[in-house]
C-alpha cells in the first residue's frame, strides 16, 4: 500500500518475498493497495468492505473463479 498512485512498473518495491498477511487492510484516502491473491477454488467469491450499509451503495464485487467448473443448483424437486 502507498500515498498518492498506484505505480505498475515499481516492481523493484513490490514485496513479493514475505509480504503481509492479513484478512483486513485499511485504504486510507488518496491512497492505493495492491492485492495478490490466487484464485484456485472455483465458486463465486465475494469481495467487500466489512460496513454492510458499503455494500448496498455497490462497494463490493464478486470473483467468479472456474465458472465451468461450478456445479449447478440440485434440483429440489427431487427431493420432495
Amino acid at each position: 500500500s502507498g500515498e498518492g498512485n498506484w505505480d505498475e512498473t515499481d516492481v523493484a518495491n513490490y514485496n513479493l518475498v514475505n509480504p503481509v498477511r492479513r484478512d483486513s487492510l485499511n485504504n486510507w484516502p488518496k491512497g492505493w493497495t495492491a492485492i495478490r491473491i490466487i484464485l484456485d477454488n472455483p465458486g463465486a467469491w465475494l469481495f467487500h468492505c466489512h460496513l454492510t450499509a458499503h455494500l448496498f451503495m455497490g462497494f463490493g464485487l464478486a470473483f467468479i473463479v472456474s465458472p465451468n467448473e461450478i456445479p449447478g443448483f440440485p434440483n429440489l424437486s427431487d427431493s420432495l
